[in-house]
């Protein structure tokens, strides 16, 4: 290399060499001189910052915890006020009255359509007739209940005509209970005599024996009256205070004592406004009146009691008078 260019490459050198020394000289005094004001760093530096910066737990902290409290003291006194607003019992009730009107107008409502339908029932063309079946020469108290029984079940009623020999304290039960089914009683005198061998005194001691003795098991006055084996002469029945009942219809139950043959006897002749003669006094009597019930209803007919049959029939019932029918009488 050339003697020049060498030494011009030295100064080069060297200035580059003093100048980074300087640089590093003029760093090292910069560091010295802030060893000294640790504590108290200037504003701005990032040693401010810092403390700032740990500080701000301690007033987040207790902002949280303020707060805390705060939200505590909030949550305490709301449920006080959601307890006592009037506005949820004032809904409440209102919704109990709303629940409470429908069922009302509910309840009333199937009290009007029954009360209805009695006036859009036809009345008497329900039936194509009425009969009347009556029993004689009780009570038999076992004959009666069973007789009533039946009428229970299914609705008919029968007119009973009792002997006074027959009325006990024992009979005393069956005979109420005939008149709270609906059915009736009359009089049969007190010893079943034949009342054509007796006098008109007789006669009206038969009868009015028997009727202290009906009202006294009963508490009713019987009105009607039925004389043994159907004697009575009608001079004398004028002159008397009863009605007399007779039948059209006498299957001769007395006699056959057969359940068939007594109701086979009954259908073959029956028909409205009938009177049907039958005795409390047999088990197949019972049996037959059972048979009659079913088939005369399943045909149309209504059972009824002898007055109710007379009074449908718009026949009156007038003491001294023979009824044999609804249509007969004398």
């Amino acid at each position: 290399m050339p003697k020049y260019n060498l030494t011009v490459f030295l100064k080069r050198r060297m200035s580059a060499a003093a100048a980074l020394i300087l640089c590093i000289l003029m760093l090292a005094s910069c560091e010295f001189s802030g060893i000294g004001n640790e504590t108290q760093p200037p504003p701005g530096t990032d040693a401010e910052i810092t403390s700032e910066r740990e500080a701000e737990p301690e007033l987040t902290t207790a902002g949280v915890l303020n707060s805390v409290e705060s939200d505590e003291s909030e949550e305490e006194t709301t449920p006080p006020e959601t307890e006592t607003e009037p506005v949820t019992e004032t809904e409440t009730e209102t919704e109990t009255e709303t629940e409470t009107e429908p069922v009302t107008e509910t309840e009333t409502e199937p009290v009007t359509e029954p009360a209805a339908e009695p006036e859009t029932e036809p009345e008497p063309d329900n039936y194509i007739g009425r009969i009347a079946i009556t029993f004689d020469d009780g009570p038999t108290v076992s004959i009666m209940d069973q007789i009533l029984d039946k009428c229970e079940q299914s609705g008919a009623e029968v007119t009973f005509f009792v002997c006074g020999y027959k009325i006990s304290q024992n009979s005393y039960a069956v005979m109420q209970r005939a008149l709270e089914l609906g059915c009736e009683i009359g009089n049969h005198s007190n010893t079943h005599p034949n009342f054509n061998k007796l006098t008109v005194e007789g006669i009206q001691s038969e009868i009015d024996i028997t009727n202290k003795l009906i009202k006294d098991a009963t508490g009713i006055d019987a009105t009607l009256m039925r004389p043994p084996y159907g004697n009575l002469k009608r001079d004398i029945g004028r002159g008397l205070d009863k009605q007399f009942i007779l039948w059209s219809v006498d299957p001769e139950d007395w006699k056959y004592r057969d359940a068939q043959t007594v109701y086979d006897s009954v259908i073959g002749q029956v028909g409205d406004g009938d009177i049907v003669l039958l005795h409390d006094l047999y088990k197949t009597s019972y049996e037959a009146f059972c048979m009659l019930v079913d088939t005369l209803q399943e045909q149309g007919y209504k059972l009824v009691t002898v007055s109710e049959l007379m009074e449908h029939s718009g026949m009156p019932l007038v003491n001294g008078y023979f009824y044999y029918s609804s249509t007969y009488a004398k």
